[in-house]
């Protein structure tokens, strides 16, 4: 087929944004570089955090730890984040501002006395598959700790969620990078994927309102009231125009909502599940007319098939994109010559997204060659209502 895909494009550009964030979002440019601070990999996973500051470049001296002190080191470290003395710490605001960086001092301190240099030891941590090729118990108990630093972030900043929130005036941008990270982080708790998967079996419809309702959840848990909060956030390119990095967080705070979204409906795909209601959603026209669209289409050659796929394609693209409640005034507009076949074109497009879905669960799901987000069906994902996120 000469048709050019659209699933993925449109499931990506309408699974999230929002009518007031993706103003902000079409403000920005389009490319960033952004230099992340020089800290490990290790470091920046513990605390899932941006907000964390720069270190001190890793120390190149120093016996690195054998296989049974960096398992001690793990198990010591997760079983401090699980104390009550350790949250109790993180809740003091005024000593304690950011709760990711104290975690990271935390973590780095389990060194001292198993009497190994913090810096090498984090080294060992982030390059752990290299140092113990092979050691699939010790890969595992890293992943457990990296989660668990994860969780114990969260859990501080829900625990010290301040009863007054912020109802007017601009964001400080440390706020919506603390956001952003946090955001970020609470996507790739297991809890969190798992929410999204019980939604996606019990509903049949693809999680972004969930995910919607976390972020501005989170918003709330940071101090804002989310509506003034999504208000603020639909301005960052108004207000920091030349914040690149600011730019660059904004673009991963999207992304990480959508892979984890798309990660979930891929699973989901692989386990037999049905094609979600919001990945293909019917015009109201298209399933009134549905018995009579569908004779004249099979009766229509395939190569008249093909005419009518491409002559129509950007039209469905604009069409799948647009929030349920427009595509009505959309089909208004459409001229009557327009209307008929433009329908049959929507029949055709929503069949061979229904094939390939079932295809690719036969397959065990849809993969790219270059093992990249699979391009998942959702040419009519609707868009979230005004307010909302992503």
């Amino acid at each position: 087929s000469r048709l050019k895909p659209l699933w993925f494009n449109s499931f990506r550009s309408s699974l999230f944004l929002s009518e007031a964030v993706g103003r902000a979002h079409r403000t920005l440019p389009n490319r960033f570089a952004f230099e992340a601070a020089a800290v490990s990999r290790h470091q920046a996973d513990a605390a899932m955090t941006a907000q964390a500051p720069t270190m001190t470049p890793m120390a190149t001296s120093g016996a690195p730890p054998s296989r049974e002190v960096v398992a001690t080191f793990l198990s010591n470290t997760m079983n401090m984040m699980k104390r009550d003395e350790t949250r109790q710490l993180l809740l003091d605001q005024e000593a304690i501002p950011k709760p990711g960086k104290k975690l990271i001092d935390l973590q780095r301190a389990e060194w001292d006395p198993l009497g190994i240099d913090r810096d090498v030891g984090c080294k060992v941590l982030d390059r752990i598959e290299q140092f113990f090729p092979g050691d699939a118990d010790i890969v595992a108990q890293r992943n457990e700790f990296i989660v668990t630093a994860q969780r114990s972030f969260i859990e501080a900043l829900e625990s010290r969620r301040p009863k007054t929130l912020q109802r007017d005036g601009q964001l400080a941008r440390e706020l919506i990078v603390d956001f952003f990270d946090a955001c970020s982080t609470k996507m790739d708790l297991p809890e969190t994927k798992e929410a999204l998967a019980k939604h996606l079996q019990e509903t049949t419809e693809v999680p972004n309102k969930l995910i919607i309702q976390m972020q501005r959840e989170m918003l709330e848990t940071l101090g804002v009231e989310k509506e003034h909060g999504c208000a603020m956030l639909s301005k960052i390119g108004q207000d920091f125009p030349q914040d690149k990095e600011l730019h660059a967080r904004f673009e991963g705070w999207r992304f990480k909502a959508q892979s984890t979204c798309m990660g979930v409906v891929r699973a989901y795909q692989e386990s037999g599940g049905q094609m979600p209601g919001g990945c293909v959603t019917m015009s109201s026209d298209m399933r009134n007319k549905e018995a009579e669209v569908r004779k004249e289409l099979d009766a229509m050659p395939e190569n008249k098939k093909q005419e009518l796929l491409e002559k129509y394609q950007k039209k469905v693209e604009c069409f799948m994109k647009l929030p349920l409640e427009s595509r009505l005034d959309y089909m208004k507009k459409m001229s009557d010559d327009d209307r008929p076949d433009f329908l049959k074109a929507q029949m055709l497009l929503v069949g061979i997204m229904q094939k390939q879905w079932r295809d690719g669960a036969a397959k065990g799901g849809t993969q790219r060659a270059d093992g990249s987000a699979p391009a998942m069906p959702g040419i009519a994902v609707a868009s979230p209502q005004q307010q909302q996120m992503m």
